[in-house]
């Protein structure tokens, strides 16, 4: 499998982003993990997922999927994902992808987003600026433990009208 028949990936491979790729791959849902340094992290966190799951960097996910979990935090640093959007804004925009952010950087620096926005989503969302790109969220701080230790998630699978939420125990 290359990460071209991936519906699903990652940009990040830290625990939120690993116990969400595990409970799709027990799902029978193929994913591609990304990492920052080119992809080394990735493959080997693939590797230990099976044979649904595939490595590389940020790059070949943003290329490859069509739905990107963008599982990235670097606390009292910079917003990891505004940086992200930088270096990919280009192949993001104009391609219709859905983008689940469940990051909050803003809770790390104990710092609310730049105003007007009340959430890291809506920032996030207006910084990359492109109305083909759908967003969604879920709170880090009580998703990753849940998940990790239930291997328990409700996912989507599809898109539209071929849409359809599984709970995957």
């Amino acid at each position: 499998m290359s990460c071209d028949s991936a519906p699903v990936g990652f940009v990040g491979c830290g625990r939120l982003g690993l116990a969400i790729a595990y409970v799709l791959v027990r799902a029978g849902i193929p994913v591609c993990l990304g990492s920052r340094d080119g992809g080394a992290k990735a493959t080997a966190c693939a590797q230990k997922l099976g044979s649904l799951a595939r490595g590389g960097s940020y790059s070949t996910v943003v290329q490859s999927c069509h739905v990107l979990f963008v599982c990235l935090a670097n606390p009292g640093q910079s917003d990891p994902v505004c940086a992200f959007l930088d270096a990919h804004r280009e192949a993001l925009s104009g391609k219709g992808k859905i983008i689940i952010d469940p990051t909050n950087p803003y809770s790390y620096a104990q710092l609310p987003p730049p105003q007007p926005h009340q959430s890291a989503l809506t920032y996030h969302a207006a910084y990359l600026g492109d109305p083909s790109t759908h967003w969604a969220t879920a709170y880090k701080s009580i998703m990753w433990t849940s998940i990790e230790q239930y291997r328990s998630a409700c996912v989507m699978h599809g898109t539209g009208t071929h849409a359809r939420w599984y709970h995957v125990a």
